[in-house]
């Protein structure tokens, strides 16, 4: 992950009609931090106790990925 973040710029994916894509910010169920950094568990159903057992993350969304330069596409290739 940090290389990803050091060697790619990621922007906002561009839709047929050429406008930047915005996309809706979803999580998937599992255990995340509340605002107060007390950690809970979040599904369909609601926010529960913390399951340690799960981690949330965003679910998939379009976005564009490209290499800073010669030397960061090499680098990543190089962990593919």
């Amino acid at each position: 992950m940090v290389t990803m973040l050091a060697t790619l710029d990621i922007s906002k994916a561009i839709g047929e009609d050429g406008e930047q894509i915005t996309p809706d910010v979803e999580l998937t169920p599992g255990l995340t931090r509340s605002d107060d950094s007390h950690y809970i568990f979040i599904d369909e159903y609601g926010v529960h106790n913390a399951n340690l057992n799960s981690f949330s993350h965003p679910t998939h969304f379009p976005c564009v990925m490209k290499p800073r330069s010669r030397l960061a596409r090499e680098l990543v290739e190089d962990t593919m």
